[in-house]
């Protein structure tokens, strides 16, 4: 939802995102300024950066929404998000192997998932990118087999084509 409001000699745009399956607030923020122009381009792009971002308000909230869904009523999706919050702020090998680990119960839940697939691989990739593993060579390996598996698969959505050519 938003509005443009007249404020003195300038306007205000006010904006905010509403989950509408659960009517939670996720996001709200205003812009001022005189030039019209100029405050829909900065409102733009402050409201694209603030929710789009990987940590942006959308991401967080879809954070949110897993964390007390029991992992029975996972959708591949949901597994993926699992996932990734953990890898978004690994710092240890161990992390890493976390969020490795919850991709890979969700391929076995969900075997023809190019997302899950692709997100350990790259799981496989940063671990002897970022630290002294004992097999590096395997892991890359292992990254190309299962992007080159995700990549062969049907129906790719444009996210899934991008992140598994990215690596």
């Amino acid at each position: 939802e938003g509005s443009v409001q007249k404020k003195g000699d300038g306007l205000r745009i006010t904006a905010q995102l509403i989950d509408t399956r659960t009517n939670l607030h996720i996001w709200a923020g205003g812009f001022d300024g005189s030039d019209a122009s100029a405050l829909q381009e900065e409102a733009g792009l402050k409201i694209a950066v603030a929710l789009g971002d990987e940590n942006g308000q959308i991401r967080q909230h879809e954070y949110k929404r897993t964390q007390g869904k029991p992992r029975a009523e996972f959708d591949a999706y949901d597994w993926y998000l699992s996932g990734h919050e953990v890898f978004e702020g690994y710092e240890s090998l161990e992390a890493l192997d976390r969020a490795g680990a919850i991709w890979r119960e969700g391929l076995e839940k969900f075997p023809d998932s190019a997302l899950l697939r692709i997100s350990l691989a790259w799981a496989h990739f940063w671990r002897p990118r970022d630290f002294d593993t004992p097999k590096p060579a395997a892991d890359y390996r292992r990254a190309a087999e299962l992007v080159r598996e995700a990549m062969a698969l049907p129906n790719l959505t444009p996210f899934e084509r991008w992140h598994g050519t990215s690596l």
